[in-house]
């Protein structure tokens, strides 16, 4: 008679991620870390334990903890961007210029923080022009050219919001530095995937598992844009100044509401939460890819570092049993099973242009060969973001969430993708 096979655990994750250049940053309920793969082939640590997090009181606030988590988010994936960038080459050495010395001299270890605030003002003005001002001003020079709209100016507004944004993830993902971070972006759903079906986290394991999560900062930011139109149909269009100004107010609103959106994907498997999720899902086919083993290992080292060991990231109250298996099984030894190519120092050879190059990196960082093994990802407060490669563009921000999370070069609108951006 044949032997029964034990079920495997299975449960959702709070853990969230955001791919970087070379690397992925996992967030989990204690700890951040960055891994990242270096040109030299090894893979680099940096983790970061976080404060308590008792006092953050607006946790417990609907609507406000999305627009807080979100900020929160674009200013982590900001910084881990820059320095994903600087360890791994994505920011060429070039002689510092005078003005740059003087702002060294003056700010010193605060410039980066300086910087960060800067870029993530810059990155919001520029989504508010692309996708609020923009649309209204198109559909205003219409009806001002003679064409009577009626009851369609909402709608074309909103078809124009996401011909924008669909058109900028098609354009972004033509390039290469951004097409590697979307591999990324795909290693770490996969990864997270992975970790959340109790299977032992081994690269062959995680590449099993669908590029798309349903906690994604993509779902994110496209949540937050189908939101939004369905507010405009409640705004006038008698003036386009004051209807500007009126989108202006509620999008804090929108905002909140995209992310309790994410966050109720993020805590059920149901008809709902799944027709809620698949929209960002089908979004996901342009901000991910196919990621390389090497890839997938730099994922599983960010995601077991921040592995809190007591099942305290898992969502839904599962059983003592269910912690126990997916914290076992995520911890199993893993021997080298690099592919020919890994073990030469080389980078796996993906079809096309989806081929993985290069690195990933941390603070104090701690080296690792082959998959590395961690230490002992929000809804990490929400979808988890990506940031982009597109270092000054449209800034991509989702509050980090488990499993979903915003790739790279996506635009600012959205809080940072949680799990796997995190998903």
């Amino acid at each position: 008679m044949a032997k029964k096979r034990k079920a495997k655990a299975c449960a959702y994750t709070s853990i969230g991620g955001q791919a970087l250049m070379e690397g992925i940053l996992m967030r989990g309920p204690r700890r951040d870390c960055i891994a990242l793969r270096l040109p030299d082939g090894s893979i680099e640590l940096k983790g970061e334990d976080k404060k308590p997090e008792a006092a953050r009181w607006y946790k417990k606030v609907p609507l406000l903890r999305g627009v807080i988590a979100f900020i929160g988010s674009m200013m982590v994936g900001y910084r881990a961007l820059m320095y994903s960038a600087e360890k791994t080459g994505g920011l060429d050495a070039e002689p510092e210029t005078k003005f740059e010395k003087w702002l060294e001299a003056h700010f010193g270890e605060k410039l980066m923080s300086i910087i960060g605030v800067v870029a993530l003002v810059l990155g919001l003005a520029i989504s508010l022009v692309l996708f609020k001002f923009l649309p209204m001003a198109l559909v205003t020079l219409l009806e001002w050219l003679g064409l009577s709209l009626g009851g369609w100016r909402t709608v074309l507004e909103g078809v124009v919001k996401l011909a924008i944004f669909l058109g900028y993830l098609a354009v972004v993902s033509l390039m290469k530095e951004i097409r590697v971070t979307f591999m990324y972006h795909g290693a770490e759903h996969k990864t997270i995937s992975c970790y959340e079906a109790g299977e032992p986290l081994t690269p062959e394991n995680a590449a099993k598992f669908p590029r798309a999560h349903p906690r994604c900062g993509t779902s994110f930011l496209f949540l937050t844009i189908f939101i939004g139109i369905l507010v405009g149909f409640l705004l006038p269009w008698d003036n386009m100044w004051l209807r500007l100004g009126l989108s202006l107010l509620t999008l804090p609103v929108v905002m909140g509401l995209g992310y309790e959106a994410i966050r109720l994907c993020g805590k059920y498997n149901n008809a709902v939460t799944r027709a809620i999720a698949a929209p960002g899902k089908w979004v996901q086919k342009l901000t991910t890819k196919e990621p390389t083993l090497r890839q997938l290992e730099v994922a599983i080292a960010a995601l077991r570092d921040v592995l809190p060991g007591d099942g305290s990231d898992l969502l839904g109250n599962p059983s003592e049993e269910t912690a126990r298996q997916l914290q076992d099984a995520a911890r199993q030894p893993v021997e080298a099973q690099q592919t020919p190519a890994a073990a030469a120092g080389e980078p796996d050879a993906a079809e096309g242009p989806d081929a993985a190059e290069g690195p990933a990196a941390a603070e104090e960082p701690v080296t690792v060969e082959g998959p590395a093994a961690a230490e002992e990802p929000v809804i990490a407060e929400g979808p988890a973001a990506t940031a982009a490669p597109a270092l000054a563009a449209v800034p991509q921000a989702a509050p980090a969430q488990p499993s979903g999370g915003a790739a790279a070069g996506t635009p600012a609108s959205a809080p940072a993708e949680a799990g796997p951006g995190a998903p």
